[in-house]
């Protein structure tokens, strides 16, 4: 009996082995029917290594802009990613202030440039005025110098004639006195020399007061030169071509010069150079090995990154 059921079991065995056995031939039978192969030549090709990593896309070159000037914007033609050109006008600010400024600057130019031609007219009249009184000075001391002497003359020849008796000590005296008075013409005469030197001097005085008068008149030139120059930085010009990167400014606020402030004045724009773009990336260690100077490579970036963003 037991013989029997052993031999029962093996064949049992064998029938679900051999039934396993056809079924998994049929499947593989199948598999291979519906697989598809592509045939290609076989050639020599590089082999793409992709290296994910975060980084950021950096321009050539990031510009800050400033504005000299302080007061509020009224233009602000320019927006994020708006491209310029070179001298394009970038922001204008009010300029009542510095007009103002230059109109004082004119107002003080033409009131010195006045005066200082009031001080040359003054000399030029001084100056024709003592040359008419040196030669007035000249002539009087000269007939002084000739009467003093004619009277002198004469009253010495009176002396001579009362020696003789031929005149009387009355005339004697009045030919003296005649002569003092004409000693005391000359004196005058000569004084009236002399004085003139203190008239140069004085004219001496009028030449200082004409550099005086031009020290002002170039001084107040350069304050004109000043306040026209602010008012030209009232305007901000692209000092570049490129594109806004970022601006910090709209139009009505009151920014701060950073000449008059000591926290470097406001921001306005960032004018970035795009001619030149950079990745810089952080690339894992276990895939640096892989990179050597001067490999060539394509950059692809997400789409949610742009200037200053990620890469991947």
């Amino acid at each position: 009996m037991k013989k029997r059921m052993a031999i029962a079991l093996v064949v049992l065995l064998t029938g679900a082995a051999g039934s396993c056995y056809w079924s998994a031939r049929r499947n593989n039978a199948e598999k291979s029917n519906s697989m598809q192969f592509t045939m290609a030549k076989v050639e020599c090709r590089s082999i793409r290594q992709e290296v994910s990593c975060s980084g950021s896309v950096v321009s050539n070159l990031d510009v800050e802009i400033k504005c000299k000037a302080t007061g509020q914007i009224t233009a602000l033609p320019y927006d994020v990613s708006n491209s310029v050109k070179k001298s394009d006008l970038l922001l204008k600010i009010d300029p009542v202030d510095e007009e103002r400024t230059v109109r004082q600057a004119e107002v003080r130019l033409a009131s010195s440039e006045a005066k200082l031609a009031r001080a040359k007219q003054s000399l030029l009249v001084s100056e024709r005025e003592l040359e008419k009184a040196r030669k007035e000075a000249g002539a009087t001391l000269k007939a002084a110098q000739a009467s003093s002497k004619d009277l002198r003359t004469k009253a010495e020849r009176t002396t001579a004639l009362r020696e003789k008796h031929y005149a009387s000590p009355e005339e004697v005296g009045s030919a003296e006195a005649a002569a003092v008075e004409g000693e005391s013409a000359l004196q005058k005469a000569s004084a009236g020399i002399d004085g003139l030197k203190v008239e140069e001097e004085r004219l001496e005085l009028l030449r200082q007061d004409i550099k005086l008068a031009q020290a002002d008149v170039d001084s107040y030139q350069i304050d004109l030169e000043t306040a026209k120059q602010r008012l030209t930085e009232t305007q901000v010009y692209a000092p570049m071509a490129g594109v806004v990167s970022d601006r910090m400014v709209q139009v009505g606020q009151i920014i701060a010069s950073p000449t008059m402030n000591v926290s470097g004045g406001t921001a306005l724009l960032v004018l970035s150079d795009l001619s030149r773009v950079f990745v810089l990336a952080s690339v894992d260690e276990s895939d640096i090995g892989q990179v050597r100077p001067e490999q060539p490579a394509s950059i692809r970036t997400t789409d949610a990154c742009r200037l200053g963003g990620c890469v991947s």
